[in-house]
């Protein structure tokens, strides 16, 4: 964590900030189990102006899933449909978290939504 947050550290002083570093530093913090601090980048990450892409999403739904924590899962897939960003949630990763959580409704919605949009 403290060799992405020293690069992200010097980007943001060059002035080179993008997605991918946002999404480096977001990574760094939920794969080590830090998933609120992930989401507070995630924030801030905005607030700059900078939209998360489909690696942004994957990196949370993936952490929630292996740190046993489907209300992060969840709450990005809302935040993406809530914002019309139904392309870019990571249905993988997202029916993954749904499987080892045993939760059958939310996984039975994501293939309803996927079967939909096909």
């Amino acid at each position: 964590m403290d060799g992405a947050l020293e690069f992200f550290r010097k980007a943001e002083a060059d002035g080179t900030l993008n997605v991918d570093i946002w999404t480096a530093l977001i990574s760094a913090h939920a794969d080590n189990g830090y998933l609120e601090m992930a989401f507070q980048f995630v924030t801030e990450m905005e607030r700059a102006g900078i939209q998360g892409n489909i690696t942004t999403w994957t990196t949370l739904v993936s952490a929630a899933e292996k740190h046993d924590n489907i209300h992060y899962a969840q709450n990005i897939f809302q935040k993406l449909q809530q914002n019309g960003k139904i392309e870019d949630i990571p249905w993988t990763a997202m029916l993954k978290a749904a499987t080892k959580a045993m939760d059958l409704h939310f996984g039975k919605y994501c293939w309803i939504l996927i079967f939909l949009i096909s």
